[in-house]
């Protein structure tokens, strides 16, 4: 914990485990709006594929990039950027506006403009730890920032029952203020220089060029997406097996009234409508004293 008392790394630990505390938040609070919107277990996965699909595809370009320019600069207004489209949020919520297709391009263009973020903060470390520290620095990052990432759903439930829908939208926007407001307060070391810069093109060839040499690197990343995708769809598929008994139960009652109306079992059929038992008449009580009419004894000769 010595590297606590270090100013900069302080900072930097206290603000990015806000903010990834706000990244639980959002990523359950957005869930649960999609939800709340739709009561789809599509739109759900929709949503959820719409969050992270572009972010895998876009840190691909953004860690270049991350490399290439001022990290801290980058990381602030990475941040900024993303408060101001968050902050739109609670403003359509509030006018009644937001629906699953805003919903949905909104979470895109979030995880594309956040992609820059997460390569220029773990490259940004070994500029703030101590000399000879940054394994050490790094361990404690990661610990902290997954820690937080674990708590920020737990919140969800708590919050939504003092605060509305629009606050904890509000509440993430705080989270990524605090983050460039103590990015801003950090001062960084210049990075070492590893030779002249090289176009994004050369740096993607190159990045891909480990997993050409190695072919299982490949297949590992592959079946962890993969793994990813078959649990997004787990939830639907449960959600749908119940539907599809009922279903199941309905036809087989339709078939079976059909056949004993075929046989004559007292049901009326209707073409094109699945036959329905006749409603059985009530059962009328004698009125008090009303007069009973007797069988009249036959005459005798």
């Amino acid at each position: 914990m010595a590297l606590l008392r270090q100013r900069d790394f302080l900072l930097l630990f206290v603000g990015q485990g806000v903010s990834r505390l706000g990244d639980g938040l959002y990523t359950a609070v957005v869930v649960w709006l999609a939800w709340t919107l739709t009561h789809d277990p599509t739109a759900v996965a929709l949503v959820t594929t719409a969050a992270y699909a572009p972010a895998f595809l876009a840190t691909l370009i953004g860690a270049s990039y991350a490399d290439r320019y001022d990290r801290r600069r980058l990381m602030i207004g990475t941040d900024l950027a993303r408060a101001a489209v968050v902050s739109f949020a609670p403003i359509l919520l509030a006018l009644g506006e937001l629906n699953l297709t805003l919903l949905t391009i909104g979470v895109a263009l979030l995880a594309i403009i956040g992609a820059p973020f997460s390569p220029a903060r773990n490259a940004i470390v070994p500029q703030i730890a101590p000399e000879g520290r940054p394994l050490e620095a790094n361990g404690l990052l990661q610990v902290s920032f997954r820690a937080a990432f674990f708590v920020g759903p737990l919140l969800l439930a708590p919050l939504l029952a003092v605060f509305s829908l629009e606050l904890v939208f509000a509440l993430d926007v705080i989270t990524f203020l605090i983050s460039a407001a103590t990015l801003a307060a950090i001062r960084v070391r210049p990075a070492a220089q590893t030779g002249e810069p090289i176009g994004l093109r050369a740096d993607l060839i190159a990045g891909f060029g480990p997993l050409r040499a190695e072919p299982d690197v490949l297949i590992v990343i592959t079946t962890f997406v993969l793994a990813l995708v078959a649990r997004e769809r787990v939830p639907d598929s449960r959600r749908r097996g119940p539907r599809r008994r009922q279903l199941g139960r309905e036809q087989r009652r339709v078939r079976v009234a059909a056949g004993n109306c075929r046989r004559g079992r007292g049901l009326r059929c209707a073409r094109g409508r699945a036959p329905t038992p006749q409603k059985p008449r009530p059962h009328r009580r004698a009125r008090v004293g009303a007069t009973r009419r007797l069988p009249l004894p036959a005459r005798t000769r």
